[in-house]
């Protein structure tokens, strides 16, 4: 797999994002609720994006978003059918509620709230290209280490691919309707940007942190982060021009140096 070359603040990308919300808020509407919102997150395939299947009358469906054919692909009880990516996304989301043939409790205005700018199907290909090629390097790392890991979810709200790995150590918190047990982790997963960083990154979040771990050393490119957000921040662009051996090397470095204190 390649990482391609990506641009900070794609507009392609933005677009993608809105598309998407609209695949992860009708799964996550007919799929039974996950504690970990699992129920609502994509899968990244190399057809593109999917929902798999999830339950719709008394049948099944599934929902696919092709970035390189820009259409949303699916079946409903009248058949299969295909949307094409133009225009908003709420119009492209009722449009599927319709075609779907069943109820589904979801809030379309919720799709306003991404605008379409531009889509450059090439541009959309190859965040796709990218996105299988971060996947694979997840993959590789997430089967070599020991104890719980998570699957890999794509989230169609803050747009990152992330997994995790679950210590059975567990954190408890006092909330509105009572103590409530987390357990401990390290979250792994690649963002397209935001209003933080523009840029595309990487990110290896420990949980509860401990600002012990900014001793934890990490490979050259890489840092701890600081704002907004604690845990170690991987560049794309590093890993673009160095390999996905850098990204091993990050990941590994961050769950090696705070495992022990999460356990």
């Amino acid at each position: 797999m390649t990482y391609t070359t990506l641009p900070a603040q794609s507009s392609t990308v933005t677009a993608l994002q809105a598309y998407s919300r609209i695949l992860g808020s009708i799964r996550g509407a007919q799929n039974e609720p996950h504690p970990r919102w699992w129920h609502a997150s994509l899968q990244v395939t190399p057809e593109g994006f999917a929902t798999g299947e999830f339950p719709l009358g008394d049948s099944k469906s599934s929902l696919l978003l092709d970035p390189a054919g820009r259409v949303i692909k699916g079946s409903g009880l009248n058949g299969d059918f295909e949307i094409a990516l133009t225009g908003p996304a709420s119009a492209v989301g009722r449009e599927v509620l319709t075609q779907l043939g069943a109820p589904v409790d979801v809030d379309a205005d919720r799709w306003d709230a991404i605008t379409v700018e531009e889509y450059d199907a090439t541009a959309a290909a190859n965040y796709h290209e990218a996105l299988l090629a971060v996947h694979e390097t997840f993959a590789g790392f997430a089967a070599g280490i020991e104890g719980e890991v998570g699957p890999m979810n794509f989230w169609p709200h803050h747009f990152d691919m992330a997994f995790e790995w679950f210590s059975d150590a567990v954190e408890v918190y006092d909330e509105e309707d009572g103590p409530k047990e987390y357990n401990k982790q390290v979250g792994f997963g690649f963002s397209p940007g935001d209003e933080g960083d523009a840029r595309p990154y990487f990110y290896a979040n420990p949980w509860p942190f401990d600002e012990s771990f900014r001793s934890v050393t990490l490979p050259d490119g890489a840092k701890w982060h600081e704002e907004g957000w604690s845990g170690g921040f991987l560049p794309y662009t590093a890993v673009a021009e160095g390999g996905s051996k850098l990204l091993t090397d990050f990941m590994r470095a961050v769950f090696e140096g705070t495992r022990e204190a999460l356990s």
